[in-house]
């Protein structure tokens, strides 16, 4: 826990720039509307929160000490899909009642090769 307030400071600032990124992407992204509710703001917090704080746990080297780079970061994205898709649940971000056409959507988009990924050259 002492290394976790010693290191406060810094995950603050982290959650701040994450935020405020977050906030100006949505409202890019979300051009049409003259406001914001408030609760999507606080959904956006809760999100940064909680990634800023997955954030310190997987690379900060204060938590998780033994592992290497890549599953560091294979537990960061499986741990943050699920506070993402809990996010979802919860804010009701897609309405619940076709929640097996989003799995089957989700499972298409998130298994389809990648055309970035191809090992073909450049066209």
């Amino acid at each position: 826990m002492k290394k976790f307030l010693q290191s406060l400071p810094q995950v603050l600032v982290n959650l701040c720039g994450s935020y405020t990124c977050a906030v100006l992407l949505y409202t890019l992204l979300d051009a049409q509307q003259a406001t914001m509710r408030r609760a999507r703001l606080y959904e956006i917090l809760a999100i940064c929160a909680a990634a800023t704080v997955l954030q310190y746990v997987f690379f900060s080297g204060k938590a998780v000490k033994r592992l290497s780079y890549l599953a560091r970061m294979a537990w960061f994205a499986a741990a943050m899909l699920a506070v993402v898709c809990g996010a979802a649940v919860v804010f009701r971000w897609f309405p619940l009642e076709q929640l097996g056409s989003w799995l089957w959507g989700f499972s298409w988009w998130g298994w389809r090769p990648s055309p970035w990924c191809s090992r073909g050259g450049s066209a």
